[in-house]
């Protein structure tokens, strides 16, 4: 629908005191938007310094979790041919307590 009368949206304010307000309402808004650009910069940097230090400690963290895994498959095989080696023993000392 078309105003029926489209000069009543002035309010009889002088349109150069308007556009000051709007130049200041926009000054304003670019000095929050900087602010917060600026904030936001800083969380920014902030949490790719915490992702660079996380990732540095879990690669530090998979070493030494491959270390441990390779002990316990270290420690498995002696312990499997040690095992034997007991079992063996064990057979031979109770073969030997048989000849007697």
């Amino acid at each position: 629908m078309v105003p029926t009368n489209p000069t009543s949206r002035r309010t009889g304010v002088s349109p150069h005191r308007t556009l000051e307000e709007a130049r200041a309402g926009a000054r304003a808004k670019v000095k929050e938007a900087r602010r917060a650009v600026l904030e936001l910069e800083k969380r920014n940097e902030r949490a790719a310094a915490r992702v660079e230090a996380l990732s540095r400690r879990r690669k530090a963290l998979e070493l030494e979790l491959a270390d441990a895994e390779s002990e316990r498959d270290r420690t498995q095989s002696r312990m499997a041919a040690t095992r034997a080696a007991l079992a063996a023993a064990e057979d031979r000392l109770i073969a030997l307590e048989q000849e007697r």
